[in-house]
């Protein structure tokens, strides 16, 4: 199984064009193989074409999470019935139970009885993206951060929100690492008394158990949209224009387009503005997400569907 999320079915992942050696390598040893739940990038130059081509068409099968990458990908294939258009496995992460969360939010002294719960994971490269008139990502990341720490004490004065940082995304390193942009936020914010950062690494399936006591959630991670939704908490994504996860998971599988927010054009002012509007609509977005979420568990149940298929297919070859 190759280039699943949102590896290149070209490039692949730390290895350059791994896809290619193990497609090579899969047909030399009469294996299956498989690409599972994929979104990709446009394959600019002609020679990752012609891979894509080579790759695409000596797969045994290809599922793919969003309708852009579907299209896509689809020009690649010759035999169509190879490729299908499924969802993204993400929806379908269980969470911890209620006990679990009551203790996280005892130990992380959450009080859910003050004003509005409003969880946040906010990404540095997503940030870095803010400000195009600037060359350097460091200065277009330095101003953002001003700008959402204005949003989020508005939020606190308007509507009496606590704001709890999730660490969505734990590296080693400190451009990926959640709770480090948490607390350069949380060091630009008026209202510090109203914020928590959470440092702990919690696993994912205490971290959705957690956004389900949120009453929103503002991120600038897809995946952690993907899971406070599929809780039935109303949320806000900030994305950049050219994230197809952002706008095919969130904005058409999960029908939240309205509220994503392209962070290229970020101002303060604005951002609260639209915020405010997606408060308001919260309630009627909340009550319309139970079929939403059901038909994308549905879609992504597919991708084990179609793997389950092909496997038993070949088993019986064998017989």
């Amino acid at each position: 199984i190759i280039c699943h999320d949102q590896v290149s079915c070209v490039g692949g992942f730390i290895l350059f064009l791994s896809p290619v050696y193990i497609t090579l390598l899969a047909k030399a040893l009469h294996k299956p193989i498989i690409i599972y739940a994929n979104g990709t990038h446009d394959f600019v130059r002609k020679i990752w074409k012609i891979l894509a081509k080579y790759v695409l068409n000596n797969v045994d099968l290809i599922t793919v999470r969003d309708e852009e990458s579907f299209l896509y990908l689809k020009e690649f294939v010759w035999n169509k019935e190879r490729i299908h258009l499924t969802g993204d496995p993400a929806i379908l992460l269980p969470s911890v139970n209620p006990e679990k969360v009551k203790h996280i939010i005892h130990e992380e002294n959450i009080d859910k009885n003050d004003g509005l719960l409003v969880g946040a994971a906010i990404s540095r490269e997503v940030l870095s993206n803010a400000f195009q008139r600037h060359t350097n990502p460091a200065t277009r990341y330095k101003k953002a951060i001003k700008e959402i720490a204005r949003v989020f004490d508005r939020l606190v004065e308007s509507f009496q929100a606590t704001i709890v940082f999730i660490p969505q995304c734990i590296e080693p390193y400190a451009r990926a690492d959640d709770r480090i942009v948490a607390k350069e936020i949380y060091n630009i914010m008026k209202n510090k008394p109203k914020a928590r950062i959470l440092i702990k690494e919690y696993s994912p399936e205490e971290l959705k158990g957690l956004m389900a006591e949120f009453d929103l959630f503002i991120s600038a991670r897809v995946h952690s949209v993907i899971s406070a939704l599929s809780m039935g908490v109303p949320s806000y994504t900030l994305a950049r224009s050219s994230d197809r996860r952002a706008y095919g998971l969130i904005g058409k599988m999960l029908k939240q387009g309205e509220w994503i927010y392209n962070v290229e054009n970020l101002n303060a002012d604005r951002l609260f503005a639209s915020v405010t509007d997606w408060l308001s609509a919260s309630d009627k977005i909340r009550e319309n997400l139970p079929p939403i979420i059901s038909s994308a568990k549905e879609k992504a149940l597919l991708n084990g569907k179609l793997l389950k298929a092909l496997l038993d297919s070949r088993l019986k070859s064998k017989a």
